[in-house]
């Protein structure tokens, strides 16, 4: 588990369990913890000592390269009965395949939170009566391998697309590098195209220095969210009844925020209403991760592709 995740939850679980395969890792969150809650306790446990015990609420936020390990063994030892799990899920598609053949019906979720964004919801509701036509995210180092996903699912969940949806990556042009925050793994930067059911879209990574734009085209209007400034603007006036309706001023909520109302959601419903399941986000995992390792592999045919 993160450290923003357990921050959350530190006083509403009567037992936390900090798991990973690097204890030292472990030990460093907890000491973090530890510092800013004295008087909160909770256990240390490095992933091949995974105690028997039923645990009720999990949290995967490795790596992807660990992340089926990890699952495959909180599974087997613990029985959660809700897992929540860090995107990328995975870091091929074998790993993906092996995953639909060990979950035993678990209930687990996906960590695209956008869906759970107060303006989103707004959005949502707002344009019900609308088909979202196209899609246009544009922004300055996103980390575009790691956090396209995000936008995917948003799409998802804007246009009310389904588990049979079709998810294509059509087209892509992107530059690799090495990950800064995290060695051994790679981030990119240029642009993919491709289609979520009927709705196109387009992905734009510059390396120049500009706000974190997110285009929704509805055919007879564009809103436009710029999650940067945290300002909505309508770019049209043939549905000027719906500037009245849209904030221009948005908040964007913090991890530890979100954590905390997904622990409100598994009391009240065991199941997580605000995030997409883990069968609803395969297909699009699997669309990205399969575009990605095309384009890598064809400028670095020798290395292989991690994507944290």
């Amino acid at each position: 588990m993160g450290y923003r995740h357990a921050q959350s939850l530190l006083n509403t679980c009567s037992t936390l369990f900090l798991i990973d395969l690097d204890i030292q890792r472990a030990e460093k969150v907890s000491e973090l913890l530890e510092s800013e809650n004295p008087n909160e306790s909770f256990s240390v446990i490095p992933l091949q000592s995974i105690p028997t015990v039923f645990i009720d609420f999990a949290i995967i936020a490795t790596d992807s390269t660990s992340r089926l390990k990890t699952c495959q063994e909180l599974i087997r030892k613990t029985a959660p009965d809700v897992i929540i799990i860090e995107k990328l899920l995975f870091d091929s598609l074998d790993n993906i395949t092996e995953w639909q053949t060990i979950s035993n019906n678990t209930n687990a979720f996906v960590n695209t939170p956008r869906r759970a964004y107060p303006i989103y919801k707004k959005l949502k509701y707002l344009t019900a009566e609308y088909s979202l036509k196209k899609v246009l995210v544009t922004g300055s180092n996103w980390n575009m391998a790691s956090n396209s996903i995000h936008f995917l699912d948003l799409i998802c969940f804007l246009a009310n697309n389904g588990i049979d949806d079709k998810v294509l990556v059509a087209d892509a042009n992107l530059n690799w590098f090495k990950s800064i925050k995290r060695e051994g793994f790679y981030e990119a930067t240029g642009w993919i195209q491709g289609l979520v059911g009927s709705t196109n879209f387009e992905f734009i990574s510059k390396e120049e220095s500009c706000n974190l734009l997110i285009h929704l085209d509805y055919g007879t209007f564009v809103m436009e969210i710029n999650e940067t400034t945290k300002k909505v603007k309508l770019l049209s006036k043939k549905e000027s009844q719906l500037a009245n309706l849209i904030p221009e001023n948005i908040t964007l909520p913090y991890q530890s925020a979100l954590t905390l109302n997904y622990w409100k959601e598994f009391k009240d419903y065991k199941k997580i209403n605000s995030l997409p399941t883990l069968d609803e986000s395969l297909k699009q995992h699997s669309a990205l991760i399969e575009a990605f390792t095309d384009t890598f592999l064809s400028c670095n045919p020798n290395q292989a592709l991690k994507i944290t």
